[in-house]
């Protein structure tokens, strides 16, 4: 009979082996220089089938090496879906007007946060089975930096909201999704917090926490999330790829005009009896 933990690497493996090739085409459809966010949800998926695989042979035969391979993998997931999340937001904030957006320049170079909680999950989890002292250190530290990147793009997302009138109509569905997942990626947040610093019980915890308490914190989120990417990524428009990548700026602003209303974009529909007002010319 199979245990807890391998029927959750097992629900894993069949949530994520379809949404690796779901990323894969949304990457493809967007171009992969539009599709940053979608380009983690492909590095997650494939970190999540390898730990699916990993728990599943620990779970037969112990051993400490795959022990440490599990702790990697685990530990490196959040920060994939940060980062996904933050190349959506980079995207939003892209086609916004400049004289309304953030500078996207300021946005991009946000994603060192992630990248250094990244490197500092690696190199903790891989320290899990030798140095256990320093793993908790470099893993509570990794967590504390995922709650604050967490706190800037909820920050980031409001502004969106805010500013939605300026964002071409298109987009509207990737501003919603990045703010959908908001609450969802501040329960794995919480998660990946509780876990680390919380190791007088065994509530929480990779390895010998409880199962529920892992499936509805952690793998729950992660799957909502994934889905709610993978579906605005699906439903959002193609930017045209002269647009994105040789920056002609006449072909982004008919993409952007094309995708708001007539009162946001300026253009006005003229009636039959329409009288063309001095010092302004309609086309």
């Amino acid at each position: 009979m199979l245990s807890q933990k391998e029927s959750l690497a097992i629900a894993e493996l069949v949530f994520y082996i379809p949404a690796l090739f779901i990323s894969i085409y949304v990457s493809i459809r967007h171009g992969f220089g539009r599709a940053r966010g979608w380009l983690f949800l492909i590095i997650l998926s494939v970190l999540r089938i390898s730990g699916g695989g990993v728990t599943i042979a620990l779970s037969m035969h112990y051993n400490r090496t795959l022990y440490g391979w599990a702790a990697a993998l685990s530990s490196v997931g959040l920060s994939a879906l940060l980062l996904a999340q933050h190349g959506i937001l980079s995207r939003c904030f892209e086609v916004m007007p400049p004289n309304k957006a953030l500078s996207s320049r300021i946005v991009r170079l946000l994603v060192l946060l992630p990248l250094v909680g990244l490197i500092l999950s690696i190199v903790g989890a891989t320290k899990f089975s030798t140095d256990l002292a320093e793993s908790h250190t470099l893993l509570k530290a990794a967590s504390v930096i995922y709650l604050v990147v967490w706190l800037i793009q909820a920050t980031l997302c409001a502004f969106l909201i805010i500013f939605l009138r300026y964002i071409p109509h298109g987009e509207h569905i990737l501003v919603y999704a990045v703010t959908a997942a908001v609450p969802f990626l501040f329960i794995r947040c919480l998660y990946s917090i509780l876990s680390t610093f919380v190791t007088s019980t065994n509530i929480f915890g990779l390895f010998d926490g409880r199962v529920d308490i892992l499936a509805g914190m952690a793998i729950a989120m992660e799957f909502i999330i994934v889905t709610v990417f993978l579906g605005a990524g699906i439903m959002a428009p193609v930017i045209p790829r002269s647009a994105t990548l040789l920056g002609n700026k006449r072909q982004q602003l008919d993409y952007d005009e094309s995708h708001l209303s007539p009162q946001e974009s300026g253009h006005v529909e003229k009636g039959p009896d329409a009288v063309e007002a001095p010092g302004h010319t309609y086309s």
